[in-house]
C-alpha cells in the first residue's frame, strides 16, 4: 500500500511523538479549519485505512482517544525512508505513566514550530530519545547519511 506526501508527513510526526490526540493533531494541522475536520481526517483517513491505531484514555468519548502508528503504517514509512525505528513488527504501546507528560510536550512542541521568530527547528522528541535515537543519528538520518540497518544492529552505538 502506497502512502502520499501529505499522509507521511502526519504520519511520520505522530510517531516522532509517539502518540497524538485529535485536538493536537488539529492543533498542529488543521488550524484554522474546524476540530471536525481533524477528527475525520485521522478517523476517516487514516483510521480507516489501518495506519493508525485507537486507544481511549478514562472517559470514552472521542476527544479522549490517542492514536498511534500501527505495524502496517511503522512499516510503510520504514521502508519508505520516512522514520527511524529499531524494530517494524510492533505497534506502538502508550505507557499511562508518560501519557501526561507526553501530551504536555506535544503541546509545547506545536508552540514553538509555530513559533517563526524560532525559525526552523530541530525537535528530538522524548520517545525518540527513549527509543535510541540522538541528534546526531537523527541529523544523519534526515540527512540521508545514515546506515539504518548498521545502525539497528548496533543497539549501543547510537553516536554519531
Amino acid at each position: 500500500m502506497e502512502i502520499n506526501e501529505l499522509e507521511a508527513k502526519h504520519l511520520t510526526w505522530i510517531h516522532s511523538n509517539k502518540f497524538t490526540t485529535p485536538e493536537l493533531f488539529h492543533k498542529r494541522f488543521i488550524y484554522p479549519k474546524t476540530y471536525r475536520q481533524a477528527c475525520s481526517i485521522m478517523r476517516d483517513r487514516y483510521l480507516g485505512k489501518g495506519f493508525l491505531g485507537i486507544t481511549k484514555a478514562e472517559a470514552t468519548t472521542f476527544q479522549d482517544s490517542m492514536y498511534f502508528l500501527t505495524t502496517k503504517a511503522i512499516q510503510i514509512l520504514d521502508k519508505e525512508e520516512k522514520i527511524l525505528v529499531k524494530k517494524t513488527n510492533y505497534p506502538v504501546k502508550i505507557n499511562p505513566y508518560e501519557r501526561q507528560h507526553d501530551l504536555e510536550v506535544q503541546a509545547i512542541r506545536i508552540a514553538f514550530e509555530r513559533n517563526v521568530q524560532l525559525g526552523r527547528l530541530f525537535w528530538l522528541s522524548d520517545f525518540e530519545m527513549r527509543a535510541g535515537i540522538t541528534q546526531g543519528v537523527k541529523k544523519a538520518f534526515l540527512a540521508g547519511e545514515l546506515d539504518k540497518e548498521e545502525w539497528r544492529s548496533n543497539w549501543v552505538n547510537t553516536q554519531i
